[in-house]
């Protein structure tokens, strides 16, 4: 295989053969603050469209699309026994294998699994039950308040339903155990006193290092109050104490919060907290290590005005993602399980959802997409590394870079060494190389590609950064070593 559409200005300053050195490959993931700040450089300035499993980086998961008449609102997972598909709500019915119920539907329904069935709550109409049969109204009444019609947020804690209105009146109304239809007890949550907001979303925690998953109700208002319940029956003062109540940040959307164990994680304005650590120690949890890495720029797409935050945990529990979407710009934030690192993503998805062990999302105009990981898809994913600043201990020269990439080409691969924080458009143009290279098979397109070869560089300064930019279906960066005279 040969390079193809090399610069010209590659050949520039080649110099004497210097040097060795390694240029360290992130495992450590993402640290936004490696832009502008010298830290380590297992850490990357910017790590787009690449994980890191501890020990090597390789292209994020691919992420095909479905057929572009195959569309739906939201996903609803079903799944008890061997019965396992998905509820695909769309505007004016929602569908499971063949199974149709006309309402209206605008794809931000929550919903709770209770009794071998679903119910569907969105305050769009009333509560809506599937059997993984047939769907049909779930009835439920009160004895005062607002509608069971209105109710758009629905937790199964204990084996009992609970309702609320998201903004609403600071009350929930909850049903007999085991009850899909039935009378509705209001719980007002204004005898505390001081409690702010409305019902942005409640979770069930675990409060005894994992001895019963759901032996506690967290309350999260809209204003960042926390009101945590333990018990079996909010109708019983014997049965029902309160745990806690405390003050974080605010919320930053009702689906903004995921299971990670026996934690729950929760999107605020301020990042990522643990629900564990506000519990243990209150606001302190804001100060989390492991999101600290991406807090600024989560806090510039806050700034930016409103947008739909889901934070969603992947089937097999590899990945937490963050998701960011507004119908102009689609973002993740993507924590890797086994390495603790960071890195982003550019996926079109609305709305993340899991079946049995395969993690899926819709798109903004409802496509179904699949997030998977494999060698031969037939994206071409575009990967970006920027390396944190390094210094050679003075003024030097970078003489030439040797990068090792394996891919599943065609590989194209642009590298640029910057000197001196010198980032203009003008600087970046010079100094980017271009290399393409090609499957020595044609009848093999997919067959693997290796660049390990030394580059010719010439940057000379006193700190330096690396940009890699990476297209191919699955790339993997083995090493990279720098020449330095």
């Amino acid at each position: 295989m040969t390079p193809r559409g090399r610069r010209a200005s590659a050949e520039r300053s080649r110099g004497p053969y210097g040097r060795e050195i390694d240029i360290p490959v992130p495992t450590k993931g993402l640290f936004v603050e490696a832009s502008t700040s010298e830290v380590s450089g297992l850490y990357a300035a910017v790590l787009h469209n690449l994980r890191s499993n501890g020990l090597k980086m390789e292209t994020r998961r691919q992420s095909p699309l479905g057929a572009a008449d195959q569309l739906a609102l939201q996903r609803i997972p079903f799944e008890f026994g061997l019965t396992s598909r998905y509820i695909d709500l769309r505007t004016t019915q929602a569908e499971s294998n063949g199974v149709t119920f006309s309402r209206t539907f605008t794809g931000s329904a929550m919903v709770a699994y209770i009794s071998s069935q679903v119910i569907i709550a969105d305050g769009l109409g009333d509560p809506l039950l599937y059997n993984g049969t047939a769907f049909m109204t779930a009835i439920f009444s009160v004895v005062s308040g607002p509608t069971p019609d209105t109710f758009d947020g629905v937790i199964a804690h204990h084996d009992r339903l609970f309702f609320w209105r998201t903004n609403g009146v600071l009350e929930f109304y909850y049903a007999d155990v085991g009850a899909v239809t039935g009378p509705l007890t209001r719980f007002p949550l204004d005898r505390l006193g001081n409690i702010t907001g409305g019902i942005q979303s409640m979770m069930s925690l675990t409060m005894n290092a994992g001895v019963d998953s759901n032996d506690a109700l967290a309350i999260i208002t809209t204003t960042g109050d926390v009101v945590v319940y333990e018990g079996l029956d909010p109708g019983d003062s014997t049965q029902w104490n309160l745990s806690t109540r405390l003050k974080v940040v605010p919320p930053l959307s009702r689906f903004g919060m995921t299971r990670v164990g026996g934690d729950v994680w929760m999107m605020t304005t301020q990042g990522v907290v643990s629900m564990m650590d506000t519990l243990s120690r209150g606001v302190l949890s804001l100060v989390n290590e492991f999101s600290r890495p991406i807090s600024d720029e989560i806090l510039d797409l806050v700034s930016t005005g409103p947008a739909e935050w889901q934070l969603h945990t992947a089937a097999d529990g590899s990945q937490i993602i963050i998701n960011y979407y507004t119908p102009a710009k689609q973002r993740q934030f993507i924590w890797q399980t086994d390495s603790k690192a960071w890195s982003t993503a550019d996926i079109p998805a609305r709305l993340w959802h899991n079946l049995v062990l395969s993690t899926d999302f819709t798109t903004g105009p409802g496509r179904f997409g699949s997030f998977v990981r494999t060698k031969t898809g037939s994206e071409l994913v575009p990967m970006v590394w920027h390396s944190s600043w390094f210094s050679l201990g003075g003024d030097g020269q970078v003489a030439a870079i040797k990068p090792k990439i394996v891919a599943s080409g065609p590989l194209t691969v642009k590298v640029a060494i910057l000197s001196n924080h010198n980032e203009t458009a003008a600087d970046i143009a010079e100094a980017t190389q271009t290399i393409t290279l090609y499957p020595e098979n044609s009848a093999d397109p997919g067959g693997v590609v290796t660049l390990h070869e030394l580059i010719p560089i010439g940057a000379v300064g006193s700190e330096f950064q690396l940009r890699l930019e990476i297209t191919a279906a699955w790339a993997e960066i083995v090493s990279l070593k720098a020449l330095i005279v």
